[in-house]
């Protein structure tokens, strides 16, 4: 096994983190998610292998922004993916977006306290559920082949 995974190596475990939730969800993924520099240095790998466009790792112009594809699949990077599992390892996430609905209310303040001149306190709270239906419509990649990658 290898740490330093080919643009080939890592794409083919991307096939089979899609497979396993486009069969868990009785539906295609279609999302992945993982750390910026786990795109970056496969982008980077699959570029100078010159198979980037073979593979659909293309970054298109949205107005929105830059979207990344992998495989036709749009990629969301998040600071908020964690990068030291198992001390060194990355995750990447297959999600089938229509299988979860994200609630969420209206903020609302519970308090404000008024100090001494020039000094206020306020609370405000928002409240968020996530529910998930289908727990398969999302796939979580982890372990050998993914330790991370330099920043």
């Amino acid at each position: 096994t290898s740490a330093s995974p080919t643009a080939g190596e890592l794409l083919a475990k991307l096939g089979a983190l899609a497979t396993s939730a486009a069969s868990g969800a009785k539906r295609r993924h279609d999302l992945f998610v993982m750390h910026q520099r786990r795109l970056d240095y496969f982008l980077s790998r699959a570029e100078a292998a010159g198979i980037a466009h073979a593979i659909g790792a293309a970054r298109d112009s949205d107005p929105a922004g830059t979207v990344v594809r992998v495989l036709g699949v749009p990629v969301l990077t998040s600071d908020a993916v964690p990068t030291n599992l198992s001390s060194t390892q990355d995750a990447v996430l297959a999600v089938t977006r229509d299988a979860a609905y994200l609630y969420e209310s209206t903020p609302e303040v519970l308090s404000l306290e008024v100090g001494a001149p020039s000094q206020y306190r306020l609370v405000v709270a928002e409240y968020a559920a996530l529910p998930i239906r289908n727990a398969a419509a999302i796939a979580k990649m982890t372990g050998t082949g993914l330790a991370a990658v330099a920043s």
